[in-house]
């Protein structure tokens, strides 16, 4: 990649605040390789990759993961904030920087 992004994470991230432009939810067959919030390799899923753009969050990869978390009623997932611009920085600190919890992974 060519341009410069900053990331902020992995933090504990309300799935809420995500945009679902493009993103099926509600389908109705649920995939075998839907990631299982109760079973023992959830710890080995990776966490989201949300950009923040513009004052709104996106999905920029992992759609079926996301799309699957929120069938699951999942709250809260841990999740990398990609921010690009100066300004976009601004933003997610001035309302979101003191907010978010970080994730001890290790």
């Amino acid at each position: 990649m060519e341009e410069k992004h900053v990331y902020f994470g992995v933090v504990k991230f309300p799935l809420r605040l995500v945009q679902l432009d493009g993103i099926e939810v509600w389908g109705n067959a649920i995939g075998a390789d839907e990631p299982d919030e109760t079973g023992d390799h959830a710890a080995d899923l990776p966490p989201l990759l949300i950009q923040y753009e513009e004052g709104k969050f996106y999905c920029i990869e992992q759609k079926e993961m996301l799309a699957a978390l929120k069938r699951r009623k999942v709250n809260a997932y841990p999740t990398v904030i990609v921010l690009k611009e100066t300004a976009d920085y601004k933003r997610f600190m001035k309302h979101y920087g003191n907010v978010l919890f970080f994730i001890d992974r290790t």
